[in-house]
């Protein structure tokens, strides 16, 4: 039953190829959008993003709306989510999702896969 609760939450093996929790760098056209301003998506998997470069008042521990956006070929992804600040740095902000859409998570874990 657990391993079925699982799968219904997009939690059964967190990448099936590659390294677990490994991020990849999207291709083609990428962002992420906060408080309406638009920020280059820097890599990212079903656990969280980095997006940069970033000049704000953002801190850790801040959960945020943010709006995804991957256009890669035929891979096309616009979602909404909930993030938590891991880290605010010149390398960028570092995010953990708080809520994603299980479809959604399916998509970036497909995406994810393909790439690793």
């Amino acid at each position: 039953m657990l391993d079925s609760l699982k799968k219904l939450f997009g939690k059964s093996d967190p990448a099936a190829k590659g390294v677990p929790g490994r991020r990849v760098a999207p291709k083609g056209e990428s962002a992420v959008i906060l408080d309406g301003r638009r920020y280059q998506l820097r890599n990212w998997n079903t656990e969280g993003f980095l997006f940069g470069p970033y000049t704000g008042d953002l801190v850790a521990g801040r959960r945020v709306k943010v709006e995804l956006i991957v256009m890669d070929g035929e891979f096309k992804l616009r979602c909404s989510a909930v993030a938590t600040i891991n880290r605010v740095d010149g390398s960028g902000v570092d995010a953990k999702f708080y809520f994603i859409s299980p479809e959604h998570k399916k998509q970036i874990q497909a995406y994810v896969s393909h790439y690793s």
